[in-house]
């Protein structure tokens, strides 16, 4: 029988506090490929050039962070960056047997969503960000 890893199992760190209220949190690395063809030949040569670091994590706002994002920028003019670290560690499953968890840290994040000062509606139910970023730097062990 297998034992797939579980993506319900682990925790985020968002500037290093723990996120109780995350829903869901992604961080891809998208390769930059370079691709050349020189006459005669029948198909074409690729390369990795650069990657590029994007994410997004989901919340149900709980805490003041985003207001304190944009009133730092507002104070300061500085863009407001931030660090997340991602950790998967189903222990029930085969990769965890073999390997541990999966720590992901990306740093020098930039919020590139848009961000919610007010949300109010009478079917709704919860008020969740979904925060898009870019990351300067991606570390995964």
């Amino acid at each position: 029988m297998r034992n797939d890893i579980s993506i319900r199992n682990g925790k985020i760190l968002l500037d290093g506090y723990t996120v109780y209220d995350g829903v869901n949190c992604t961080i891809t690395a998208t390769p930059e490929v370079q691709t050349s063809k020189c006459i005669g030949d029948k198909g074409e040569s690729s390369r990795w050039m650069d990657l590029k670091y994007t994410g997004t994590i989901t919340r149900r706002r709980a805490t003041t962070w985003l207001r304190d994002k944009i009133n730092y920028y507002l104070k300061t003019g500085k863009t407001p960056v931030f660090t997340i670290q991602g950790t998967m560690n189903d222990k029930a499953s085969d990769y965890y047997k073999k390997n541990k968890s999966i720590t992901t840290t990306a740093t020098g994040c930039v919020i590139t969503s848009d961000i919610k000062l007010l949300e109010l509606d009478v079917t709704g139910n919860f008020l969740e960000d979904q925060i898009n970023f870019n990351a300067y730097s991606v570390v995964t062990k």
